[in-house]
């Protein structure tokens, strides 16, 4: 990606309508028109295009890089219709997009295009939820897109059903120096379908690659290009899941991960470069190399454990059941995350009191010394989510849960001031970008210039069975809906 600072942004306008592709905004007669990302990233390029016709192939390779797993026949014609619908164009007369029968679009209309600097994010910072405080980050940002991804089916007998659950995954771009802190703009880096999610994503430390697992395979992106390969492994690994990246960019460590037995979790380190994985500690998860990379911190239980960078010496520094208020009667620390200087450790401790949910949930983020001394309290609330980060230039990047139902979520980035020596908050709070869906997986490249997030959010799904009254089972499944948006089954009553 370039530098923020020379990225020009394009204006479209077109009859009642105006597009912007800096504000990633289409509006009529200056009343915002709701169009999902990927249709929008379609219209941009016929726009772009006006007057010819832009193939299938070409937009295929723009829009849908090599590496998804979407079916991209079908993601195209409901990006097409989903733009008709918006602009009321009408396929077989059309005013605006006109389709060359098998071969791609052309956009019809008269328009007029004017340029625009990036630096149009000049509105001031919304201020944070009350009940969490934060502190202040100067970074402004560029996020990255949104990948899709399932957790799970649920079906009913009544025909129809489901639930899917879709994580996304992004690339925060940023600029430390020179302007005033500014909301960020999120661009989409992977489009993965509902059936084969990103679990989990971890840029370099030097900002070239991204690391991710597919639904059971591992993978590298190299961001300025958007080549992909996949990371082949000397033995057969369950859900192999890359947490962290060793300084110098080369060597990461994953967790073996097993869905059943949290404790079969082991901790591995590998070579992008190629050779055998080194397996570093059993019964673990979460590890998260030092600054120096000497040493990984990892996750045993609810206790933080910290160990030498070839698995030796492992100690507990943090002991989750000390000081836990009687009222609680369970707590998780993770994830714990290094500050710059490799002296202290920040982590998201969550405590509960009865059945877990986000409402019977408290939360305070916590910096301790390395070796699991001097603890100091960041801040506390009900709010704080499940994403933290200490960046390069001594800021603690973090979620807040701003809307939460049992569909959706709308989590916010935040970040704040800590001290490296003593650990405690020092500024006031600074909102860095809100969107749709909670927040987890969230890293910064040293230079503070990119990072990556997950998003993840909750789609309703359609499905269509036989029923066997006999057997009182349902019998060939399969999706009626294909769109992104939330589809939920009606009964009919077909009786006479």
């Amino acid at each position: 990606m370039g530098s923020t600072a020379s990225r020009m942004y394009t204006v479209f306008r077109f009859g009642p309508f105006e597009l912007s592709e800096r504000d990633g905004e289409l509006r009529k007669n200056g009343v915002r028109i709701k169009l999902q990302e990927q249709p929008f990233r379609v219209l941009v390029e016929l726009l772009a295009n006006a007057g010819t016709v832009v193939t299938r192939e070409e937009l295929k390779q723009k829009l849908w890089p090599a590496d998804t797993f979407v079916d991209f026949d079908v993601g195209l014609n409901t990006a097409i219709r989903k733009i008709r619908q918006a602009l009321g164009d009408d396929a077989d007369h059309p005013h605006y997009i006109e389709t060359a029968a098998k071969r791609g679009y052309r956009f019809l209309a008269l328009i007029s295009k004017t340029a625009g600097d990036s630096a149009f994010l000049n509105e001031s910072a919304p201020a944070p939820p009350a009940s969490v405080p934060v502190t202040p980050l100067q970074l402004e940002t560029q996020t990255g897109e949104r990948s899709i991804a399932q957790s799970k089916y649920l079906r009913w007998y009544l025909l129809l059903l489901a639930l899917a659950a879709v994580a996304v995954a992004g690339v925060i771009v940023t600029r430390v120096k020179g302007r005033p802190p500014q909301p960020a703009i999120e661009r989409r880096v992977t489009t993965n379908s509902p059936e084969a999610p990103i679990r989990w994503a971890v840029i370099s430390p030097d900002g070239k690659y991204l690391a991710y697992t597919g639904p059971s395979e591992m993978y590298i992106r190299q961001l300025d290009t958007g080549e992909v390969r996949r990371l082949a492994l000397s033995k057969e690994f369950n859900v192999p899941v890359p947490v962290s990246w060793f300084p110098d960019s080369t060597d990461l460590v994953f967790v073996e991960w097993s869905d059943g037995d949290e404790h079969a979790r082991s901790i591995w380190r590998l070579s992008i470069l190629g050779g055998d994985p080194q397996k570093l500690m059993d019964d673990a998860w979460d590890p998260v190399v030092s600054p120096d990379g000497s040493h990984i911190t990892f996750v045993r239980g609810r206790d933080v454990w910290i160990m030498e960078s070839n698995g030796a010496s492992a100690r507990r520094i943090v002991n989750g059941a000390d000081g836990l208020d009687p009222a609680y009667v369970g707590t998780i620390l993770v994830p714990v995350v290094w500050s710059p200087t490799g002296r202290r450790i920040a982590y998201i401790q969550h405590y509960w009191s009865g059945a877990v949910t986000r409402e019977g949930v408290s939360s305070s983020i916590w910096t301790r010394d390395s070796s699991g001394g001097n603890p100091a309290l960041v801040m506390t609330g009900t709010k704080i989510g499940d994403a933290v980060y200490w960046a390069s230039d001594g800021r603690l990047l973090y979620s807040v849960h701003e809307e939460t139902s049992s569909n959706t979520a709308t989590d916010s980035l935040w970040a704040i001031k800590v001290d490296p020596y003593t650990g405690k908050p020092n500024g006031s709070p600074q909102c860095l970008l809100r969107g749709f869906g909670s927040i987890s997986s969230l890293t910064v490249s040293t230079d503070g210039k990119r990072a990556t997030l997950l998003r993840n959010n909750m789609a309703n799904q359609v499905f269509v069975a036989e029923f066997d009254k006999n057997t009182r089972h349902l019998n060939a499944s399969h999706r009626l809906t294909l769109d992104e948006n939330s589809n939920l089954p009606l009964r009919l009553d077909t009786r006479q």
